[in-house]
């Protein structure tokens, strides 16, 4: 049976807000109605943390301590989506990457040539002073494809 919806690759952007859960469980169920694939991706912001750095707002040692905490935060919020997505019966490919969230969000889009983006929802308002809404909406900005944001 063909695809029911026009959607063949589905990238959602985790980041272990609950929005980013709700997007999670709506990127299965579409996955699961259109037979998309699907693939969670979650982003260590190394840049912000550089400039942190560079900022001397960080020492060496605490941006690394920072790093490794981030992304071992990361590895669980991959693997919470590939449960919740086992249990619904969808197949769910992980990506960890590391860099500019937005950056990196968007190069996988084109390397794995998806046609949707999910995301959670942000507050407009915040994006001057929240990494993650500024990240949320430069991938709105920037993205080749549809963005569906889910509240």
């Amino acid at each position: 049976m063909a695809n029911a919806l026009p959607y063949k690759h589905i990238l959602v952007w985790i980041d272990g807000t609950d929005s980013a859960d709700r997007a999670c469980k709506t990127a299965i169920g579409i996955a699961r109605a259109s037979r998309a694939k699907v693939t969670a991706v979650t982003v260590v912001d190394t840049e912000t943390l550089g400039t942190l750095l560079k900022q001397r707002l960080l020492v060496m040692d605490e941006m690394n301590e920072f790093e490794v905490e981030l992304t071992a935060s990361a590895e669980k919020y991959l693997r919470n989506a590939k449960d919740t997505a086992a249990k619904a019966g969808v197949k769910m490919d992980t990506v960890l990457l590391k860099g500019s969230a937005h950056s990196a969000m968007l190069a996988e889009q084109s390397s794995k040539s998806a046609d949707l983006i999910i995301m959670g929802t942000f507050n407009s308002a915040d994006i001057r002073r929240d990494l993650t809404a500024r990240g949320r909406q430069l991938v709105v900005d920037g993205a080749p494809c549809p963005v569906l944001l889910v509240r």
